[in-house]
């Protein structure tokens, strides 16, 4: 019934879907029109049978949303360059009706987008992101409360810069939500509060230590390597150099300057301007030549590191940078 109801408001629209078919093709003339009824089939149809089964009053309203974006979409070849958004509609578009009930246009463009970000962020967890939005995003009774929680999950799965605001969001996430996000057992919000407070005063220790009461001596270790040779697929034309700037981690080469975020789910480099680089204030912790470096009473040698050219510390992490090597190297205690 629900296919008969999809395919009945498609040919109720047909002349309207075919003029703004045809005015799309006048911008992108390889828009081929087999295909795109192909698209159609894939990509509005599981998203609007899901609407379909629970709200059909609101069927037409979202259709009319998807056709338009499945449109764009298809013009500009984003399904089939970014396989990632194809499966956001795919995998978790069919699984939020309420919301394409509430907003239809706004919700797929914000899936579209995180998908298309999550694309840009080599690094992040996609496979798993897609499985705890695709969980945990059927739950959320609003757009913000789906925003809000596919920060925290973006996070988890790898994008540090979503660090700051993700704890916070945290806070208002009911225990169970932590849980399956982070693969452990909370049992109160007592427990939740403590792991958070935990986590927030350190950015190495992982939800399953923070959770724990176990004082074993924690290790000095290399948890993250960035940047490379931009010759070679990386982001430094020369050798980087390190700071520390208002407690942040900056390293720049002869052309640009970064900020460095990082913690125990994931890292990320975002440039920043000229500008917002700062006279150092941190004093260069002195490496030994051999690789042997020294952080917070611990030392430890690194002869993959060696010779170190440089490096600088902050509250929890090292970093450093070696003679033989365009990349940074964070270390710290896990």
């Amino acid at each position: 019934m629900t296919q008969e109801a999809i395919g009945s408001i498609l040919r109720a629209f047909r002349s309207d879907f075919n003029a703004r078919f045809e005015l799309a093709k006048t911008q992108f003339p390889k828009l081929v029109g087999q295909k795109f009824l192909e698209s159609i089939r894939i990509f509005v149809y599981p998203a609007a049978d899901k609407v379909a089964q629970q709200f059909p009053e609101e069927l037409s309203g979202v259709i009319e949303a998807l056709f338009d974006a499945c449109l764009e979409l298809s013009a500009q070849e984003i399904f089939d360059k970014y396989p990632v958004v194809a499966q956001a509609w795919l995998q978790l578009l069919p699984t939020v009706p309420e919301l394409l009930r509430q907003d239809a246009e706004k919700v797929i463009r914000v899936i579209t987008n995180a998908a298309y970000n999550l694309n840009l962020h080599h690094s992040a967890g996609q496979d798993r992101w897609f499985k705890l939005m695709s969980s945990l995003g059927p739950g959320c009774k609003d757009l913000n409360s789906f925003l809000e929680l596919g920060q925290f999950v973006s996070w988890v799965c790898g994008m540090a810069q979503f660090r700051p605001a993700a704890l916070k969001i945290a806070k208002g996430l009911e225990p169970r939500i932590i849980s399956e996000c982070f693969e452990i057992s909370l049992s109160s919000e007592a427990q939740k509060s403590e792991l958070l407070q935990r986590m927030e005063q350190d950015p190495w220790l992982n939800p399953e230590s923070a959770l724990t009461t176990n004082k074993s001596p924690r290790k000095l270790k290399i948890l993250a390597t960035l940047g490379g040779f931009r010759g070679f697929g990386g982001i430094f034309k020369t050798p980087p150099e390190i700071e520390i700037q208002n407690g942040n981690l900056v390293v720049y080469d002869s052309e640009s300057a970064w900020l460095i975020l990082a913690d125990c789910f994931g890292s990320y480099i975002q440039r920043i301007s000229s500008e917002q680089r700062t006279a150092p204030k941190s004093k260069k912790v002195e490496p030994d030549s051999s690789g042997a470096l020294s952080f917070k009473g611990q030392t430890a040698t690194f002869l993959e590191l060696a010779p170190v050219r440089a490096s600088v510390a902050s509250d929890h992490t090292l970093a450093v940078v070696s003679s033989f090597s365009h990349h940074v190297f964070l270390l710290g205690e896990v």
